[in-house]
């Protein structure tokens, strides 16, 4: 679907749709909101492909937020934390090709610590492309 970022974006939209649906009939499971936070970073990246920046970024928020709510031990996965990583280098992403430099620096920064919440962390190798986030850095 990298080669048709509008049909893709339909197609995560309509996925995110659905695992929607499946969540509020099932509150409790981890595993369907860990779904929803990955295709809703997917959706982002389609997004950004297609230059639509602002809905990118909405939709990387929205799967940050995601993984923010998963209980601890849905944290404990590695390919959970990665793909919560890959959220926060989509909203940075998202961020700096909407212009708002400042707050793509932040999302870039922040990572997940061993407990899955973010951190402070400085992530110098990406944020460094970023003129406001090479003058603010110490």
């Amino acid at each position: 679907r990298a080669r048709q970022p509008r049909e893709a974006a339909g197609a995560y939209r309509q996925a995110v749709q659905i695992l929607a649906e499946l969540s509020e009939r099932d509150p409790s499971s981890a595993q369907l909101r860990a779904e929803r936070a990955i295709v809703t970073g997917s959706m982002s990246r389609a997004l950004l492909a297609n230059g639509d920046a602002a809905a990118a970024a909405s939709a990387a928020q929205q799967a940050v937020d995601g993984y923010d709510s998963l209980p601890e031990g849905s944290l404990r996965d590695l390919n959970t934390r990665y793909k919560q990583g890959v959220a926060h280098y989509l909203l940075g992403q998202a961020l700096a090709a909407s212009h708002q430099d400042k707050r793509a620096c932040a999302a870039w920064r922040r990572r997940p610590t061993r407990s899955g919440r973010a951190s402070g962390s400085r992530r110098r190798a990406t944020s460094g492309r970023i003129p406001a986030c090479r003058t603010s850095m110490v």
